[in-house]
């Protein structure tokens, strides 16, 4: 999930007073009201979410081969959508590659001004921290519903914080679905999952 915001700066005055902040310092419930508080801040317009599920994610990282090459690119995209309905000439970005030039790439293919990359930049811009809680609430949705389409009962296991977890979920999925049902609920590449295909022969 890939989260895109413009805030003016009064905008940024009401979330600051609302308490939004990095999402990683956020409890689960706290978290779902701080979405709802920056959507009724933020109009639909200067805020963009970008959630790919697992089918386009595997689909778009296997013509990559690179998950920086891909994040860079849904970056880019994510960022026009917002930037086409208020050009401004400073974007921030959470910098996530040692390369800046290669999120810069996808910037200028994208005719957008060079973005200013921060490691938690979360802290620096309330803009990115308003970004940040809106995607991590969005992936919380996202997990749930493809929980119940599993038939979990339960959310899917989030990652590589609870391994044993998320192995029995993949188990559980390549039993019932095969490897291609198991490409609508997972990354495929994540060494996990490719641990559990590679158990089972598949």
């Amino acid at each position: 999930v890939v989260a895109a915001v413009y805030a003016t700066p009064d905008d940024a005055k009401r979330l600051r007073e609302a308490g939004v902040r990095d999402s990683k310092t956020v409890d689960p419930g706290t978290l779902r009201r701080m979405s709802g508080e920056i959507l009724n801040v933020i109009p639909e317009t200067h805020r963009r979410v970008r959630v790919l599920m697992p089918e386009e994610y595997n689909r778009l990282y296997a013509s990559k081969k690179n998950l920086n090459l891909l994040l860079a690119q849904i970056y880019a995209e994510t960022a026009r959508d917002v930037w086409k309905a208020v050009p401004t000439d400073t974007i921030f970005c959470d910098q996530f590659a040692k390369r800046e030039e290669l999120l810069e790439g996808f910037f200028r293919t994208f005719k957008l001004p060079v973005p200013r990359q921060q490691t938690k930049a979360e802290s620096a811009s309330i803009a990115v921290a308003s970004a940040s809680v809106l995607a991590t609430a969005a992936f919380a949705d996202a997990m749930e519903r493809l929980g119940d389409q599993a038939g979990l009962g339960k959310p899917l296991p989030k990652g590589a914080s609870d391994l044993r977890a998320l192995k029995a979920a993949a188990r559980h999925l390549l039993q019932q679905e095969g490897p291609e049902g198991l490409g609508r609920y997972a990354k495929l590449h994540f060494k996990p999952v490719q641990e559990v295909l590679s158990a089972t022969g598949k």
